[in-house]
């Protein structure tokens, strides 16, 4: 009887031990994945904002709309780059990703209202 209790302790001790290095990985490993994604969609609005004309610096430019629009996208990518730069966990992460969604979804509605007006 006694060697199957020291047997079980030991079990349950190494249990004890790997649950939580498990639990470690599993959790580096969303972040990771979350990070990869957020960095992908910063780089995709990098580029997109690359693509904008310049934006309007007065309101009477008849493409104002179309630079307000470009300089909103900018902000979002600005916020999306300070953001990773601090993020460290999976939910930071998709703050990211969302902010740069933000941003290409500006991106596209300035890339849409500059050729409307040709």
């Amino acid at each position: 009887m006694e060697p199957l209790v020291w047997v079980s302790g030991g079990v349950l001790l190494l249990l004890g031990a790997v649950a939580p290095v498990a639990s470690r990985w599993r959790r580096g490993r969303q972040t990771a994945g979350a990070e990869a994604r957020a960095r992908s969609r910063y780089e995709r609005l990098g580029h997109q904002i690359e693509l904008l004309p310049a934006a309007g610096t007065t309101e009477a430019d008849p493409a104002a709309r179309a630079a307000t629009l470009a300089r909103r996208a900018r902000e979002r990518w600005h916020s999306t780059g300070a953001i990773l730069a601090a993020a460290s966990s999976p939910e930071e992460f998709q703050l990211a990703e969302r902010t740069a969604a933000e941003g290409s979804a500006l991106a596209e509605q300035a890339r849409r209202a500059g050729r409307s007006r040709r």
